[in-house]
């Protein structure tokens, strides 16, 4: 009689399973496994950050950036968890909030050329004019709020 499996184990047992369908396009399916291999072990930030990535090419950016925020939590000096949530905040036309997290992953790589392009990217769209009425939207929201 074998032991039972413990939830690290069966996390990252579905972790990899969700890494193959990924590798062949099947993300939903790859989601399914990753959720598996949160559920089985919480802490998981890998299987966070897996499904976070198969939620981007999903193109489910809310989601995806839920993942990461949550991710980010477990494994803060996760530089590709920091590229993640601006991708998804990209998608999601919050320049801010994606500069702000390219500016954090390269803090953490500096010399990853695909941070910095993703960053000028994200500042020159931070800069637009739909950005700059947003910003103040927001602004004027919190100051409301304070109210």
């Amino acid at each position: 009689q074998g032991r039972r499996k413990t939830g690290a184990e069966r996390s990252e047992e579905h972790r990899q399973k969700g890494n193959e369908l990924f590798k062949l396009g099947a993300y939903e399916s790859a989601v399914d496994y990753y959720t598996r291999a949160v559920n089985a072990e919480p802490g998981n930030a890998k299987a966070l950050g897996n499904r976070c990535a198969a939620y981007t090419m999903m193109k489910s950016f809310a989601k995806a950036l839920t993942d990461a925020e949550y991710a980010l939590r477990i494994e803060p000096k996760w530089a590709k968890l920091h590229s993640r949530k601006a991708v998804a905040h990209f998608y999601l036309k919050q320049y801010d909030e994606s500069v702000d997290a390219y500016s954090s992953a390269l803090t953490l790589e500096p010399s990853n050329e695909e941070y910095r392009s993703g960053l000028e990217q994200a500042k020159k769209l931070a800069g637009s004019a739909e950005n700059q009425r947003r910003r103040r939207e927001k602004e004027e929201l919190a100051a409301r709020e304070r109210r």
